[in-house]
C-alpha cells in the first residue's frame, strides 16, 4: 500500500504502480486518465477515495467532476474513506450520504465500494476473518433489501 495522487495528478499514480501496490491511498486523479483507470481495473489495485478531502484540495471541486463516480463506473476497485477526520471534519456516514446525495452514486455502487472495503481491509492475511466479515455484510444486505443492492459491481 502507498499514497499517491493527492498532489501530482495521474502521473504520480502511474509512478506508484511501479512498486506493484495492491492498494493506493487517494489516487483520485486517476479518474482523469482512461488508460490509468483501465490499468487499475486490470491489476485490481484498490484506491482509497476520500471525497471531502479531495474537494478540499481541489480534486473534483465541482461535484459534477468528482472522481469517485467516474472511478467506480470504470470498474476501478475503490473504498470510500474519511481521510483525516479531524482535518476534514467528516464522518464515514457523511461521506457515504454525500456520495449519494451530491455525487449521484447509487445504493448499488455504495454496496460495491463497501464490499471492496472488506476485500481490501488490512487484516494481516487473516482470510477466515475477511470471509466472516464479508459474510456478515452480505447477511446484513439480505436483511435490508432497500439498502445497497447487488445489481451493480465488479468481481
Amino acid at each position: 500500500s502507498c499514497h499517491a495522487g493527492e498532489w501530482g495528478g495521474p502521473d504520480q499514480v502511474w509512478r506508484a504502480l511501479a512498486i506493484e501496490p495492491w492498494r493506493i491511498a487517494h489516487g483520485a486523479p486517476a479518474a482523469d486518465d482512461e488508460a490509468l483507470m483501465a490499468e487499475l481495473h486490470e491489476r485490481g489495485v484498490t484506491l482509497d477515495i476520500c471525497p471531502t478531502s479531495n474537494r478540499q484540495i481541489g480534486i473534483g471541486a465541482d461535484d459534477r467532476s468528482a472522481p469517485l463516480p467516474r472511478l467506480i463506473r470504470a470498474g476501478v476497485p475503490v473504498t470510500i474513506n474519511t481521510d483525516d477526520r479531524t482535518v476534514s471534519s467528516t464522518t464515514l456516514l457523511d461521506e457515504l450520504e454525500g456520495a449519494v446525495a451530491r455525487l449521484g452514486l447509487t445504493l448499488g455502487e455504495i454496496g460495491v465500494a463497501m464490499r471492496q472495503a472488506y476485500t481490501a481491509a488490512f487484516l494481516h492475511h487473516d482470510e477466515a476473518l475477511r470471509a466472516e466479515l464479508l459474510q456478515g455484510f452480505e447477511a446484513w444486505l439480505a436483511a435490508h433489501p432497500a439498502g445497497p443492492g447487488r445489481s451493480e459491481g465488479y468481481s
